[in-house]
């Protein structure tokens, strides 16, 4: 379980524990319908390679101060692997002026 230090929890937090994440490895609020041309640089949207995962997919992103993660399925799916190589990419090209998962 992960909270952010400004997160009050006012019930018990078992629950989070108890939360069956399926064949998912991380579960989170989602919000759905974004506009993310707002949170993403021309310099994304230009490139098709970067602007593709997009494809077929809803306009979604999730909120990282309340996360719940299955770190053997995590670690399984190689997505700290993954999010590095993001990383490296927002470093080498601005592609986002927000914080983005």
């Amino acid at each position: 379980i992960y909270l952010d230090s400004d997160v009050v929890v006012v019930d018990d937090i078992v629950k989070l524990w108890d939360t069956d994440l399926g064949s998912h490895s991380l579960g989170a609020p989602e919000y759905c319908h974004a506009n993310f041309t707002k949170y993403f640089t021309p310099a994304f949207w230009l490139d098709e390679d970067l602007s593709s995962v997009f494809d077929g997919k809803k306009p979604c992103y999730f909120n990282t101060g309340v996360m719940v993660m299955d770190l053997n399925k995590w670690r399984q799916k190689g997505f700290s692997t993954m999010i590095v190589l993001w990383m490296e990419i927002q470093r080498a090209v601005r592609i986002y002026d927000l914080g983005s998962l």
